[in-house]
C-alpha cells in the first residue's frame, strides 16, 4: 500500500473555523492543510492533544483509500482539495 511521506505536523490557528486545523509537511516540503470539525472531535471523544498525537495515523487512513500504487504519491496529493477534512472514523 502507498503511504503518505509525512515529515511533521503543527497545529495552526484558524479564526472562524469550527474545529481544529493543522499544517502537515510531506517530503519535498509539500504542505497539506488538514481540518477536524468540532463535531467530529466530539464524536471521536478525543482532546485536541490526543487528535494531534493521532493525526499522522488518521491522515494515513484517509489516504489509504485514495492513493494509487502506480502514480507518485506527491503527484496525487497535489490534486486533493484543500483543506483535507478528517472524520472521527479516521481516528479509530
Amino acid at each position: 500500500m502507498a503511504e503518505l511521506p509525512i515529515r511533521t505536523h503543527k497545529r495552526i490557528d484558524a479564526p472562524g473555523l469550527d474545529g481544529l486545523r493543522w499544517r502537515v509537511w510531506l517530503e519535498d516540503d509539500v504542505p497539506l492543510i488538514v481540518d477536524v470539525p468540532e463535531s467530529q472531535q466530539v464524536i471521536a471523544g478525543l482532546s485536541a492533544a490526543q487528535l494531534h498525537e493521532r493525526l499522522p495515523a488518521a491522515l494515513q487512513r484517509y489516504a489509504s483509500g485514495r492513493l494509487l500504487h502506480d502514480v507518485p504519491v506527491i503527484d496525487q496529493v497535489l490534486d486533493w482539495g484543500s483543506p483535507i477534512v478528517l472524520q472521527a472514523e479516521h481516528f479509530d
